[in-house]
């Protein structure tokens, strides 16, 4: 039986082997290399380079015999000296270098293990391998937080890096922390658990730095792990699997009669078994029933040394490799290598990387370079024996592959730098090549209908059926309109759309306009079908139609939908996903409908948009969907990359656009390649984005401007993977390669040396002007003799290093960019001493330029020129004529000053009061606020209490910046900056802003443009200053409930912006000077009187004017701004670049709160009237008194003039200068009303005690008090407090206690045995807590104010009648009649019997 299954065995190793051996060794060039060898002659330091990695910046590292080099792709620069400490004895050879991106370090190895570490930030070696025990620990192992160095003389040592120092961490058996320390293995799981194997047992370090004992008295020989699952195998044959959280998953053991592994160099998970190779035999462990067995594939000796992505990587001591792919069933062997000496010579015989599409790389020591070809399933070989060999030797030592696809050998002479050559394949197809007519060719719409056909409509209304192989056309149909669509429904009938004409439906029109064949709508758009057989059409402006499956000839029925919003009625394109889905691509958003739902209403459309803030663009084009599921949708504004979440019915999204590398925010048209590639195609050209990496590359696929006008939604792919896109003057086929030969649209120009009178600053001489590496530097200061300088540069394109363009100039010396380059450094010789800006940039596209790096520079002044030596000068000159100057200025100084005193007195006065009002009211909004988080306590910051900080500081920074805006036009310091925007949208977010406080005052405002968006060249901020004055002057002076008109309208190439409102209007005396500085508010209400004149300055600057009249439509005042539209009206310098989108410079903080915080219940059964015409203000007073009482507001004197007395508040709460009355008029009707209030209930109080009384003139009344924000509160004199009178409530509990003191009292009125110990215990309180609280809140004992509640409801139930005096004593708690009687008494100075006669 055993001969039986060996045979078995044997045999199945033998058919695969043979198959696999048949694969062909050499593709007939199905990828091609180019490279060029870099050795000691172009600066390496040393020919054989035993290693090669890259950093996190771009660098590329290569360790050789004699230190370390860096390579920018231009040049070296050699690091020889591996320790900071000058007395150290230095390691020159470095055989091995590993990557720590996280931290930002290299570290290096030499043959004798020892090790050295270089930062990259601050360009210097650490000195930690002058530690003890460094040159013990022999072995390494990079995780992710940190390295682990191990030996068995040792144990095992974890080292971070923090702030320039090393922190190590040791696990050894001496401090228990390791349960060996010998025959260690090492591994990381995907929680970044270590795993530590010795031949006692197991250990697993947690992220948190402790240290569990997962297994002990256990010889461990395999230790294996793919991240999730960790497997160890013993020396007696037991397998124990974990997951990664340290539960042991299955336990299993290894039978004799199977094999014996000895030692293991290789294991590795794969098709669900544990394979573990050894010396002789290969053996498998089924990870789910634990069962081992010798699998068919069989690799004595197999040894791993490349970690690769897809695949795992093995090779023995026969010349042999072997692939599997670790996610699918792939598995290959190829012979590399037959001469045995070249095999024993080296242990290390051969090194693989794997690029980003999945080839692998496979250098051999003797036999050259292996290139595995995933998609081909080929091999191919590069050796000196080629016709054109790249290399000069087939003994290649080590391969890597960099971030930009470059592949590079190492090699003991010298690296080659290997790239594959590839491009982008296009073909240009006019559909009607021999005429001139320019619709003819501009293809509107391409539709794969199969066999490679494809049905292509014009814009010259005609539509053909274009043989993609034969590249033949036939003329299908003309039409009256444009062809929109073509689709086949799975019946086979064809479905035309047309903008205009109607739908044609199995050669049936569908339209308006056709009686007996009616559909809604005559422009149509797409068509889509789902798999109940409906049919779902998009329509122009009559939005979704739905018509189900017919079987018949009679006429079709639509259902409609969307048809309400007009925008959202016009839609672009229809996309039906793998789960039936349907996206609706409108000018309003994406609409989402699942098509599964038995019946589709309205409701059950889901929106996604601007206006609700779940999309940051409007209007969609098309969308696509990719092969993973993601949604694509092109819009105006860039492309949105979407994923909906079924669980919160939210769509994520991410935005790309030009500053993410977009060739234009226009797109129009998406596809798909079959690499996952999404294409773009925009109205300036087309872009690729890789899907995985967010990479785009953009491209010109014509000289004219029409073949780079991509048409929207035109887009398909064929079955042998070329995309067609329809341009205005044909069509665009492409073929898509595995990778585009163009540079990252992230790469950008990096600066990698910098030599100081031809010094590098690496050098010792120049060390020290640097504190950080140079490309991590920003600002660098140099002595005046250091001022000759030669600034290196790179953008790390390894690949098209020979193709970068660079342009750069020096701010100081150069006005513009210098003309583009291709070399690599800029040489500046005799800088004067001052400061200077280096910007540099690299081209990443034909037409775009990648983000600037800056480094300021500044060369210092010589002794004799620094600002002491003048100053010294200044002094000695000034010393001669001092005295002079001292008499002279003090004479002129005191004339000058008693004349402009005069002059200017009365102007003080009049302007500082002004403008101190304006900044009171911000001040006091924010001391308000300050005071109200600084009393809640450490830590409260409340939305509201921030919002109002934000909102006042922007009030207080605008008035300050238009003090400063008129000194600048004062001193004719004030520029103009005109740029290109879009200005409908630019004024109608100030409109926004202004729109909130206008609603406040119940004003009604409109906004009329004369159309949606419109671009011209404007200074923002001066028209921002002007606008906002407008507006503001027009909320403030229109009176409650008002009418704000604002116009925009074009005339004679000329933006005019008008102002119009109903309020007071202007004065004729003082039109004339309106736009005079000081003239405060054209109704004198305040102001600091120099927002109209700096408007005004501002407009004529801005080569346009602002000017005044009388308005026709709503009688008050019309202000004009009137802009030229014509870029030729300004002078060059006005003209600036546009600025880039920054988040930072939407006033997020001027918008108004969508959700405000709830006002609590008042406490206090307390009515208190604010009168303030500024709207903060009165959000903030009225926020702080809402706590405690009935708070009514009002924004204008004479409307609170006439609610006082109905009303009639108990406090009142007024500015000094309100619209239409002052504060006093109110301050004397509130006292008045107050006197009177009190008058009357004295009046009933002495009514119930059968006593007459009259209302006296003069009874006395409130005291009038002014608040440091300028407010009027009228307050009742102390002296009228009544001693036991209850105070306000100023808690919520307070006002709970009450509540429920009240009710328990109530309900116990009438027991004569009710106590204050009987209250305290129904109160659950203390007799000491209760006295006290009782006491506080209510002005009296508990035990007053029981018997005053009991004589209170018997002078009630005496006015009633119905009770004797006896009988009503008894009801409220009296036992004893005569007692009863003395209380009354004294309470109501009569006794019980005349109480109300």
């Amino acid at each position: 039986m055993k001969r039986n299954i060996k045979t078995f065995y044997t045999l199945l190793y033998i058919a695969g082997f043979i198959s696999i051996w048949l694969m062909p060794l050499q593709a007939s060039g199905s990828i091609k290399l180019d490279g060029k060898r870099l050795s000691a002659k172009d600066g390496l330091s040393c020919n054989t380079v035993n290693d090669i990695i890259q950093d996190r910046d771009g660098f590329i590292w290569l360790g050789t015999p004699n230190g370390v080099s860096r390579y920018d792709g231009y040049q070296f620069i050699n690091f020889t000296n591996l320790s900071k400490n000058s007395g150290q004895k230095t390691h020159h050879s470095i055989s091995q270098l590993i990557n720590d991106e996280k931290h930002g370090l290299i570290w290096g190895y030499n043959p004798s293990n020892i090790l050295c570490c270089f930062d990259l930030e601050t360009a210097h070696f650490s000195n930690y391998f002058d530690k003890e025990n460094a040159a013990l620990l022999k072995n390494r192992f990079k995780s992710q937080n940190g390295m682990w160095l191990f030996s068995g003389d040792f144990g095992v040592r974890y080292l971070t890096y923090s702030n320039g120092k090393f922190q190590a961490t040791d696990y050894t058996t001496k401090n228990g922390k390791l349960i060996g320390d010998q025959q260690l293995q090492m591994t990381e799981d995907a929680k970044h658990n270590i795993w530590i194997a010795s031949d006692k047992g197991l250990n697993r370090i947690t992220p948190d730095g402790k240290s569990h004992l997962m297994l002990k008295n256990q010889h461990i020989i395999t230790l294996t792990t793919d991240g999730n699952h960790i497997a160890v195998l013993t020396d007696k044959g037991d397998a124990f699997l974990y997951d990664n959280s340290g539960k042991l998953v299955r336990k299993s053991h290894l039978p004799s009669m199977v094999g014996y592994v000895g030692k293991s160099r290789a294991s590795f998970f794969w098709q669900g078994e544990w394979y573990i190779f050894t010396q002789k035999e290969t053996f498998a462990m089924n990870l789910k029933n634990g069962i081992f067995h010798k699998p068919a594939i069989q690799i004595p000796n197999a040894m791993s040394k490349s970690l690769l992505k897809s695949y795992e990587f093995l090779y023995d001591k026969k010349g042999n490799a072997y692939l599997f792919n670790k996610k699918g069933k792939l598995f290959r062997k190829f012979h590399l290598l037959d001469d045995q000496a070249y095999i024993n010579g080296r242990d290390k015989n051969f090194v693989a990387a794997e690029d980003a599409n999945g080839n692998v790389y496979i250098v051999s020591y003797g036999n050259g370079l292996f290139i595995y070809n995933r998609k081909e399933d080929e091999l191919q070989h590069f050796s000196t024996a080629d016709k054109d060999p790249l290399f000069h030797s087939n003994f290649l030592l080590s391969v890597f592959i960099d971030r930009s696809g470059c592949i590079w050998i190492c090699t003991g002479d010298g690296v080659y730098c290997c790239r594959e050559l590839k491009d982008l394949n296009t073909e240009h197809v006019k559909i009607e090549p021999n005429t001139n007519r320019e619709w003819s060719n501009y293809v509107r719409h391409i539709s794969n209908i199969g066999n490679d056909k494809l049905a292509v409509t014009t814009r010259a209304n005609i539509t053909y059926i274009y043989d993609a192989r034969t590249q033949q056309r036939t003329l299908e149909r003309q039409t009256d309109a444009c062809v929109y669509d073509y689709a086949i429904d799975p019946k086979g009938r064809k479905w035309i759309a047309t903008k205009g004409d109607g739908i044609y439906i199995d050669n049936v029109r569908y339209s308006k306009y056709e009686k007996d064949h009616y559909a809604p709508g005559a422009s149509f758009y797409k068509t889509i079908f789902d798999r109940q057989g409906r049919a779902w059409i998009a329509t122009w402006g009559e939005g979704l139609l739905i018509t189900p499956q017919t079987t018949g000839q009679q006429p079709r029925k639509f259902e409609q939908f969307l048809n309400t919003d007009g925008k959202e009625a016009q839609i672009h394109d229809l996309l039906l996903d793998r789960k039936g889905r349907l996206w609706v691509c409108s000018n309003n958003g994406i609409l989402m409908m699942n098509t599964t739902e038995k019946k589709i209403t309205a409701q059950k459309f889901l929106r996604f948009s601007d206006e609700n803030g779940k999309l940051p663009v409007s209007e969609i084009n098309c969308g696509i969907e990719a092969h993973d599921g993601k949604l694509w949708f092109a819009a105006t504004g860039g492309v949105l990359k979407c994923c909906y979440d079924e669980k919160t019915g939210e769509l994520e999204y991410e935005l790309f656009d030009t500053s993410k590398g977009l060739t234009d925010n226009n797109t129009r048209s998406l596809e798909e390649d079959n690499y996952g590639n999404i294409w773009i195609g925009t109205e300036e050209g087309i872009s690729r984005l890789n899907a995985k990496t967010n990479d785009i590359r953009s491209f010109q696929t014509g000289r004219t401007i029409f073949s780079n006008n991509f048409t929207e939604n035109c887009a398909t792919k064929l079955n042998d993977g070329r995309l067609i896109f329809g341009v205005a003057d044909g069509m665009i086929f492409i073929q898509p390669s595995r990778t585009i030969s163009m540079p990252p649209a992230h790469m950008r120009a990096v600066i990698t040396d910098l030599a100081i009178n031809g010094i590098s600053i690496y050098e010792a001489e120049n060390e020290q002007f640097l504190t950080k590496a140079l490309n991590y530097t920003r600002e660098i200061s140099l002595p005046h003799d250091k001022n000759s300088l030669n600034i290196h540069f790179s953008n790390f394109d390894y690949p098209h290093i020979k193709d970068a363009m660079y342009q750069y100039y020096l701010e100081g010396i150069d006005k513009t960019w210098r003309p583009m380059t291709s070399i690599n450094h800029a040489e500046f010789s005799d800088l004067n001493p001052g400061s200077y800006t280096l910007h540099i940039r690299t081209r990443i596209g034909s037409n775009q330029w990648s983000e600037e790096t800056l480094l300021h520079i500044t060369i210092c002044q010589p002794w004799y020129n620094t600002v002491w030596a003048w100053c010294i000068y200044l002094l000695i000159i000034c010393g001669v004529g001092v005295l002079y100057y001292r008499s002279w200025r003090r004479n002129f100084e005191l004339n000058q000053q008693i004349a402009l005193e005069k002059q200017m007195s009365d102007f003080r006065i009049n302007f500082f009061t002004h403008i101190s009002h304006e900044f009171r009211t911000p001040l006091a909004i924010i001391q308000s606020a300050v005071e109200k988080m600084m009393t809640k306590g450490e830590g409260y910051a409340s939305k509201n209490n921030i919002n109002t900080l934000s909102r006042g500081t922007k009030r207080l920074q605008r008035l300050i910046n238009q003090l400063m805006e008129f000194r600048k036009i004062n001193t004719g310091n004030m520029k103009l900056n005109v740029e290109k925007g879009e200005i409908i949208g630019f004024v109608r977010a100030i409109y926004n802003d202004i729109y909130t406080v206008a609603k406040q005052k119940d004003i009604t405002m409109n906004f009329t443009p004369w159309t949606s968006n419109h671009e011209m060249l404007f200074d923002q901020e001066k028209v921002e200053t002007i606008m906002y004055n407008l507006l503001s002057n027009a909320v403030k002076y229109t009176p409650d409930k008002g009418i704000i008109s604002v116009k925009l309208y074009l005339e004679n190439n000329i933006v005019f912006f008008s102002v119009e409102d109903n309020g007071p209007g202007i004065k004729p005396e003082r039109e004339a000077d309106l736009f005079k500085p000081f003239m405060h508010g054209y109704a004198s209400k305040g102001g600091m009187g120099i927002g109209l004149y700096t408007a005004h300055q501002m407009a004529e600057i801005h080569k346009g004017s602002l000017t005044y009249e009388r308005s026709l439509d709503l009688g008050g005042s019309r202000f004009c701004l009137a802009l030229p539209n014509d870029a030729g009206k300004y002078q060059p310098e006005d003209i600036i670049e546009k600025k880039a989108l920054d988040d930072h410079s939407i006033d997020k903080d001027e918008i108004e709160m969508i959700v405000k915080e709830m006002t609590p219940k008042a406490i206090n059964n307390v009515t208190v009237m604010v009168i303030e015409d500024d709207p903060d203000m009165l959000d903030q007073i009225k926020s702080e008194l809402s706590v405690y009482f009935h708070v009514e507001t009002f924004m204008n004197g004479k409307t609170g003039y006439e609610n006082i007395r109905k009303i009639k508040p108990a406090l009142l709460i007024s500015d000094i200068q309100l619209p239409e009355m002052i504060a006093r008029a109110l301050q004397f009707v509130a006292m008045e009303l107050k006197a009177k209030q009190k008058a009357e209930e004295k009046a009933q109080q002495e009514k119930a005690l059968g006593q007459e009384t009259t209302l006296k003139e003069n009874a006395p009344l409130e005291k009038a008090e002014q608040s440091s924000c300028g407010e009027v509160i009228l307050v009742k004199p102390v002296k009228e407090l009544k001693k036991n009178e209850p105070t306000l409530l100023m808690s919520t509990l307070d006002k709970k206690f009450k509540d429920k003191l009240e009710a328990i009292v109530a309900q116990h009125i009438g027991d004569n045995n009710f106590n204050v110990d009987r209250l305290a215990e129904l109160l659950c309180l203390g007799r000491t807590t209760v006295y006290n609280r009782t006491k506080s809140i209510m002005g009296v004992s508990p035990n007053i104010y029981i018997q005053n509640e009991r004589l209170r409801i018997a002078a009630k139930l005496l006015l009633e009648g119905e009770y004797t005096v006896s009988e009503i004593s008894e009801k409220v708690g009296f036992s004893d009649s005569t007692y009863f009687y003395k209380c009354f008494k004294n309470k109501f100075g009569i006794a019980p019997s005349k109480y109300g006669k």
